[in-house]
């Protein structure tokens, strides 16, 4: 399928486009990883994509070779404007550790880590390739950029470009965190343009993962 349109902005604030794209969000969605079950409460305002929007976000879930995306939640009324993402590695065993000491041992390797020659590139050169060429993602300024007790944190500048040419620089917060004994990535987006900024996404991501339990 060729993605007609990414975002017409990624952006923190609902823009007015084609009315109900999207349907109303129950209070709870329920979501799986391999053979465990969380529940995560949705943020108000958020919904998950439907029709043709729900095609399109599982194509790109799909599409994405290291990470399985069991939620996607978008601004309702909106397709990539502003919206959610958790990811899990795949293949990733369950994780036997207390998780203070995995969010210490996650900081030191996200410090460490090159995401322009690790897997936050390849992501970007799968959604590329998902989309048939109609955009590219490069990477401004990312990288780790912190740690707490509930998450070591990603985030940064991204530029979109179009196969028209239009650019559009994007804001990312990112949560890594232990749920259970599931290591998670709760991802936030956001036009530069919007307003919002690389920690107001990460104060999102935190949130949102605080917003997952196991069932």
């Amino acid at each position: 399928m060729t993605v007609r349109r990414f975002l017409g902005a990624v952006s923190a604030v609902a823009a007015t486009m084609i009315a109900g794209p999207l349907a109303a969000q129950e209070p709870e969605l329920d979501f799986a990883i391999s053979d465990d079950l969380f529940t995560v409460t949705v943020p108000e305002g958020f919904c998950e994509p439907e029709g043709e929007y729900a095609e399109i976000a599982l194509q790109y879930a799909t599409g994405d070779t290291r990470n399985v995306t069991p939620v996607d939640l978008q601004r309702c009324g909106t397709f990539e404007e502003d919206y959610i993402l958790v990811k899990a590695p795949r293949g990733l065993d369950p994780v036997e550790l207390p998780k203070a000491e995995f969010l210490a041992g996650l900081a030191e390797e996200l410090k460490q880590a090159n995401p322009i020659q690790s897997g936050e590139k390849r992501g970007y050169v799968d959604m590329r390739d998902e989309t048939e060429g109609d955009r590219d993602i490069a990477i401004v300024k990312f990288g780790y950029r912190g740690s707490d007790d509930q998450c070591a944190y990603l985030g940064g500048e991204l530029l979109v470009t179009f196969s028209d040419g239009r650019k559009e620089p994007v804001y990312v917060g990112s949560c890594g965190t232990l749920i259970g004994n599931r290591h998670l990535f709760v991802h936030s987006y956001a036009r530069v343009a919007s307003g919002a900024t690389v920690e107001s996404m990460k104060a999102r991501s935190r949130a949102v993962s605080g917003m997952i339990a196991p069932k």
